[in-house]
């Protein structure tokens, strides 16, 4: 079993590692995300990227 936890402000541009460092078999439960705007603008959808099992330059899944 292992837990992350990550605080911090994000921009526009920069990617948001939800995990990472972990080596060996096993299965990806899930994440539990929260957020709030901190501005008046709005952000709109972003881009959710799975990079698994040495993945590199493509992820495994992609989704909005």
């Amino acid at each position: 079993f292992h837990a992350q936890y990550r605080r911090t402000k994000v921009n526009e541009t920069s990617d948001y590692t939800i995990i990472d460092g972990i080596k060996g078999e096993g299965h990806y439960v899930g994440v539990y995300m929260a957020w709030q705007v901190n501005n008046n603008g709005w952000w709109g959808e972003g881009e959710i990227k799975f990079f698994m099992d040495g993945d590199n330059k493509f992820p495994t899944i992609i989704g909005t």
